[in-house]
């Protein structure tokens, strides 16, 4: 019994930690959200889902995705501050 709640617990956080490895992989066309509390009270936010468009890496090595959100704007957004959306 405990190997199983062992075995749940670790998968659990597995699946929810999100790497940066993983994120570089997001494929145009990947439906996302942003990170609760990335634009605090901006009140020009994102609308979502936004949709990957294209990925690059600025002059520091971050990886940054251009996003079309459901209004037609493109933003450009670290993928630290994306949640794919399955």
């Amino acid at each position: 019994m405990k190997k199983i709640i062992l075995a749940v617990v670790l998968l659990s956080l597995v699946s929810c930690t999100k790497s940066n490895d993983n994120l570089a992989k997001l494929p145009p066309g990947t439906k996302c959200s942003i990170v609760s509390g990335v634009f605090g009270n901006e009140p020009f936010q994102p609308s979502p889902p936004l949709i990957i468009d294209d990925i690059y890496q600025d002059d520091g090595g971050l990886t940054i995705y251009d996003a079309t959100d459901s209004n037609g704007v493109v933003w450009q957004i670290p993928g630290n501050d994306l949640v794919v959306i399955k």
